[in-house]
């Protein structure tokens, strides 16, 4: 007596086969702009000093802006705007130096300009307040003051 074999059990139907793999990409012709860069890959740093590359604003540019804009604010502080004015004419000065990586010429020009109005403010308001100090009575709070920035 032969013995048949066991029929295997039934697993449905069979998968379909995978498809076949494409074919590897031509290259580009020559002279076909090269395709833009994708992300890094995981755990590398992107390339360029703070992720920027080209030129960079110029810091002294930046200060000097912001001190011009403080200088006129507060008007009775012309330590502001005489700092907007050296930060200024520095920056304006590295940039003319170096223009092809510096930028920020607009925003020192800037700087300059209120630094000069923030000091011409500060000048008229320091005299207002020594006049209207000396031309009134001795007695007066006012007089005190002028005197008191006269020594």
């Amino acid at each position: 007596m032969t013995a048949t074999p066991p029929e295997p059990p039934d697993r449905g139907p069979e998968p379909p086969p995978s498809p076949p793999t494409p074919p590897p990409a031509s290259p580009p012709p020559p002279g076909a702009p090269a395709p833009p860069p994708g992300p890094p890959a995981y755990g590398q740093q992107p390339t360029g000093y703070g992720y920027q590359t080209g030129p960079r604003t110029n810091g002294l540019a930046i200060a000097a802006l912001v001190l011009g804009i403080a200088g006129l604010v507060f008007y009775a502080c012309g330590v502001a705007s005489i700092l907007a004015l050296v930060f200024g004419y520095m920056s304006r000065g590295q940039i003319d130096r170096d223009p092809a990586n510096q930028t920020g010429r607009g925003m020192a020009i800037a700087g300059i300009i209120m630094g000069w109005i923030g000091v011409a403010i500060f000048v008229i308001f320091w005299v207002v307040i020594i006049i209207v100090g000396v031309t009134t009575d001795n007695n007066s709070s006012m007089a005190l003051i002028s005197r008191a920035l006269a020594a």
